[in-house]
């Protein structure tokens, strides 16, 4: 290859690699979401050995370098202007990253076609990524700071769905899941219709229960499924990444399951005695001990029966976050009800990092 080649392939190779690392971090320190982060170091991983696998490799291309010359090493052009918050540094990463891409793959195909395309693989996966970190990224930092999740469940619900999701809104709720089990196909597309309505202008998040395409039809945050649904991989091939995921699990097998087909948070339990399910084997307080650590990974959202009165157990396994159905679908005071909890669950978290 010849030098002019190789030293555009190295100011390209680099300004790749860093604009990954920038988009890296924000994934590890924003979003907070370890797949997606792990996902842009492997890639970066793989950049790298795209085009420097052998040491001679490398040492063609720095032997090539020459920033001394570069004609716009001082042009004012090269500076970037300022930019105000993290989501827009993160866009301008992204921008530089597939020019620079794009650049990779045209000049390494008068050396390599095998090296080109395993470039052109690698700025396909950007496009997904991209899609993860930015549009996904405001769902998952909503995701993670949440630490109340209400769950309308229309057949115990003591008020209109409107009354209890403004209700729930106004107490400060960030999480919403829409759960009607035996509605029509047509009703729950309504209800949805309405939910989202109630929600789009706020950052909550709105999730549908079971039913992905309803999701999508009435442009949801989310959906959430259990065993009994479309397996993982299928909502997450339908959703094309739209859609955050949430999966119910029971056992260490069913979080092994979720974490395999990358869920982006979990309900465990039942916690306790529940109305809103039939209980087939009631999990406590133990199950919740041991799939605490898992919200490193991903938010674990205790579920089942839980209301002011034991949300006090739940919080001394060490999960975090609960979900709740009946405590606030019944509620007199839907509003209070969900203000007490959120209190209850930030005085914890106050605890926890008072004592860290």
């Amino acid at each position: 290859m010849d030098i002019d080649a190789l030293r555009i392939i190295d100011a390209n190779l680099n300004r790749s690699r860093e604009a990954l690392r920038t988009i890296e971090e924000y994934a590890r320190f924003v979003v907070s979401n370890q797949r997606i982060a792990l996902e842009l170091k492997s890639l970066r991983h793989e950049l790298t050995g795209a085009f420097l696998s052998a040491d001679d490799a490398a040492r063609e291309l720095i032997a090539a370098r020459d920033s001394e010359n570069d004609v716009l090493r001082d042009s004012s052009d090269a500076v970037s202007s300022p930019r105000g918050t993290t989501g827009e540094i993160v866009a301008s990463a992204f921008s530089r990253l597939k020019e620079s891409l794009r650049v990779l793959e045209e000049y390494s195909k008068a050396a390599s076609g095998a090296t080109s395309r395993e470039v052109e693989r690698l700025r396909y996966k950007v496009y997904d990524l991209e899609k993860d970190v930015t549009v996904r990224g405001r769902k998952l930092r909503t995701l993670s700071d949440a630490r109340l999740y209400a769950i309308y469940t229309d057949e115990i619900a003591a008020h209109p769905l409107e009354t209890l999701i403004e209700a729930w809104l106004d107490a400060g709720v960030k999480l919403i899941q829409l759960r009607m089990k035996r509605a029509s196909d047509a009703e729950l597309f309504r209800a949805a219709e309405r939910a989202r309505r109630l929600t789009e202008n706020s950052d909550a998040l709105l999730v549908v229960n079971d039913r992905v395409d309803v999701a999508l039809a009435v442009d949801a945050d989310g959906v959430h499924v259990s065993e009994y649904d479309l397996p993982l991989s299928a909502v997450r091939k339908i959703s094309r990444g739209n859609l955050i995921v949430g999966y119910s699990t029971h056992s260490l097998a069913d979080v092994l399951r979720a974490r395999s087909g990358k869920a982006d948070y979990i309900g465990a339990g039942p916690a306790f005695e529940t109305s809103t399910k039939q209980v087939r084997e009631l999990k406590g307080p133990a199950y919740l001990e041991s799939v605490a650590k898992f919200d490193d990974e991903f938010p674990v959202f205790a579920i089942g029966g839980i209301d002011a009165s034991n949300v006090a157990e739940v919080l001394a396994t060490g999960v975090n976050r609960v979900a709740v159905s009946g405590a606030l679908c019944k509620a007199d005071d839907p509003g209070k009800a969900a203000r007490e909890l959120l209190a209850l669950l930030q005085d914890a978290a106050d605890n926890i990092t008072n004592n860290s």
